[in-house]
């Protein structure tokens, strides 16, 4: 068995034309091809990312094997370059994997369309299946054809014959020697390119597997229900590692699908800890938190001292939805809410099987009422592969009507073909009309604008010093939307704007995306939730103001004259915050006064729940300039990657997002 100068190519593509549309270091291709190397040292390992680097290395070098890793937002990405090896190397083996990869798919046609080329496609865990192809392809003096006549003997493996037939190998049972098996592919170097480039995020796993059985992820699988853990010393030193060379302003990817839940997360959140105080990193970390033992995910948010984003993945708070879709949350979900101060990111999913649009409204309104810092973010429901929902039993079941669109604007030219990533989301249900799922989504836009990074948190202090729920506050706010023409039109546009993208196939799906690149490229067209929560804001900020200030109003009598008086006064407060911001003509580095007789600067900042009736007294407050307080709307839209122009330079990345917040002006009392 020849071994040497056997070449292995890994990829995990990403679109890099404008900027890095995936910027996460490839872990999951790097613990294959770590433990490849573990059993077959004398192999060549390469792994890569961007597509065009891959494109420019294929036609330098000529790999004898392409592993390529597939997720749904670069599977035409990868589809493309996996036919370019192919072009550029008939000999190549190629080998597919990845959460898309399934015998099982609804839609066998599509998915012949887009992997018959392959050689071997890998379902579930991939380091034992992927290196057992390996062994035997090696074995056979390298014929990929007799590769295939071996399936019974490999594991986690079949594929598309000539007739269109799935032929299929046994399954593997999960990785028998333990994750710790796995060689840290950071630790023995394979990752140091990514490292050293702070455009990339570093991404750890400390244990692998789920519990739950939740329909619409492909780890509600039954194969993923065990759970492997590495050991502490295996984490620490693969934290060390990375730590040792990422720049201290990258954050920290955790890839569990529970953290925080278990005993020994405590373990790696002191360590974690300890290296913010050494070395000052992570700063910042995202994780999924557990499901269970609200105790200990609080003790792990507390000892990340609010480094950790925790994300809620609720899906929905009505019981029958989550009976439907076996999903299980946090028997105590709210009071781990109320009882977390850092800003929280719950998870919904629209339109579930069984949800209606009164579950769904109450469900979001039972998250704000909580008074936490909450910002509610809304996906579509996606059928995705290896997942219990992409059959064809719930889909009739619950009359789930589906569409083709668009994938998160990912498109581009490779190799010169036009690319598209797309999805097949869940436009109505038996218990949800599709009208009713796009009053929905306007909804969400609105709590986006709203609640994103807080722009007017002092008006949602005060009407928590009134006992006025958020949710109140926002039922007010969208019926009187028709009264504000602007802001009615916008929104009607966003749900055009859906609509618009939906169709019945891919292929229709790619040929809209083509015709009209530019208009996505610059923004007129695509952005979703980001680009219209956002715009709300850039575009039509007066009405904006207008609508939220008569909202306001609108919650209290109107002879209440000492209440007209606190709002009036909130009103021109935050106009000053923001002046400039709307169609208010303004003068170079000018400066604002405003008399008011009330201190709301005091009273926005004392940390106790107080009236503003306690704050009052005259007082002259200036506001200033800031670096960004004036900037135009082209470069806010550029910070989100619309509208670029011609000075732009890639997609921003969250942190350099020009968010409403960041442009209010200082305030100081004259």
């Amino acid at each position: 068995m020849k071994t040497k100068n056997l070449k292995v190519l890994f990829i995990d593509p990403t679109f890099d034309h404008n900027g890095i549309s995936n910027p996460s270091i490839p872990l999951a291709i790097g613990l294959i091809g770590s433990y490849l190397k573990s059993k077959l040292p004398e192999v060549e390992v390469k792994i890569m990312k961007l597509a065009s680097s891959i494109i420019k290395y294929l036609e330098r070098e000529k790999p004898d094997v392409i592993a390529i890793t597939n997720y749904l937002w670069n599977t035409n990405l990868a589809n493309r370059i996996s036919r370019f090896a192919r072009e550029k190397n008939p000999e190549i083996l190629l080998i597919f994997g990845g959460p898309e990869i399934s015998p099982n798919t609804l839609d066998k046609e599509v998915f012949r369309k887009k992997y018959s080329h392959a050689d071997l496609l890998v379902q579930h865990e991939g380091e034992v299946a992927f290196t057992k192809i390996i062994q035997t392809y090696l074995k056979l003096g390298r014929d990929k054809k007799k590769l295939r006549e071996h399936i019974d003997t490999l594991g986690n493996c079949f594929y598309v014959d000539s007739s269109g037939k799935f032929i299929n190998g046994p399954n593997l049972s999960r990785i028998e020697e333990g994750i710790d098996s796995i060689p840290s592919p950071y630790v023995i170097g394979l990752f140091d390119e990514f490292l050293f480039d702070n455009r990339f995020q570093p991404l750890i796993q400390t244990n692998r597997g789920c519990p739950y059985q939740c329909t619409f992820c492909h780890e509600g699988n039954s194969y993923f229900s065990k759970i492997d853990r590495h050991s502490t010393e295996y984490i620490q030193k693969e934290l060390n590692y990375i730590a040792d060379r990422v720049d201290p302003s990258v954050g920290l990817q955790i890839v569990d699908s529970n953290f925080g839940m278990y005993r020994e997360d405590i373990q790696t959140a002191k360590y974690l800890r300890h290296l913010q105080d050494t070395k000052k990193w992570p700063m910042e970390i995202e994780s999924n938190t557990g499901k269970s033992q609200l105790p200990r995910i609080i003790e792990v948010t507390k000892i990340l001292n609010g480094a950790l984003m925790i994300n809620n993945s609720t899906q929905s708070m009505n019981d029958n939805v989550l009976k439907i879709i076996k999903r299980k949350n946090l028997r105590d979900l709210m009071n781990f809410v109320e009882t977390i101060d850092a800003v929280q990111q719950p998870e919904f999913i629209l339109p579930l099987p069984g949800e209606t649009k009164e579950t769904f409204i109450t469900g979001l309104n039972k998250m704000l009422d909580t008074g936490k810092l909450i910002r509610l973010q809304v996906h579509p429901t996606m059928l995705l592969n290896n997942t219990e929902m992409y059959n064809r039993k719930t889909v009739k079941d619950y009359n789930l009507k589906t569409v083709y669109r668009q994938h998160w604007n990912l498109m581009g030219h490779l190799a010169g073909e036009f690319i598209c990533e797309t999805e097949e989301i869940v436009i109505s249900t038996s218990t949800m009309k599709a009208e009713e799922v796009l009053s929905c989504r306007v909804y969400s836009v609105v709590l986006e604008s709203l609640l994103r990074t807080q722009p007017l948190w002092e008006i949602f202090k005060y009407l928590e010093t009134k006992k006025i729920k958020k949710s109140e506050y926002m039922s007010s706010f969208t019926n009187l939307i028709p009264q504000f023409p602007a802001i009615h039109e916008y929104l009607e546009e966003y749900k055009r704007a859906l609509e618009e993208e939906n169709f019945d196939s891919e292929e229709e799906v790619v040929q809209f995306m083509e015709k009209f690149s530019k208009e996505y490229i610059s923004g007129e067209k695509g952005g979703d939730n980001l680009k219209y929560s956002m715009g709300l804001w850039i575009e039509h900020f007066d009405s904006m103001i207008d609508l939220v200030f008569a909202t306001l109003k609108s919650l209290f009598p109107l002879s209440d004259k000492d209440i007209a008086e606190e709002i009036q006064t909130l009103e021109s407060y935050l106009r000053c915050i923001y002046h400039g911001r709307g169609n208010t003509k303004i003068k170079k580095n000018e400066t604002i006064k405003c008399e008011v007789n009330f201190d709301l600067l005091n009273w926005s900042m004392t940390k106790n729940l107080s009236s503003l009736e306690n704050f009052r007294r005259p007082t002259t407050y200036s506001f200033r300039r800031t670096p960004l307080s004036e900037i135009d709307k082209i470069k806010i839209w550029n910070s989100f990657g619309f509208y670029r122009g011609k000075n732009f330079s890639g997609l921003p990345g969250n942190s350099s997002r020009l968010y409403l917040s960041k442009l209010r002006r200082n305030v100081e009392v004259s």
